[in-house]
């Protein structure tokens, strides 16, 4: 991470760094370095579980993959 603690940068990437997981996108050692404490950070884990538990739906940013 960029510091100790966690730093608005961090907050910042934290999506970024979601994404990489969610699209299993192979990353280089020094980015899974990051990646990957970030991610398992409580702070980073409440947001997750905030997220999931949203019920509300944008339509319009919703799409299948099939």
């Amino acid at each position: 991470m960029f510091g100790s603690e966690l730093t608005v940068a961090d907050a910042f990437f934290a999506p970024v760094a979601s994404r990489f997981r969610t699209y299993s996108i192979e990353l280089a050692e020094r980015e899974r370095e990051y990646c990957e404490p970030l991610l398992s950070h409580p702070a980073v884990g409440e947001y997750v579980n905030e997220a999931k538990s949203e019920t509300w739906v944008l339509a319009h940013n919703e799409f299948s993959i099939d």
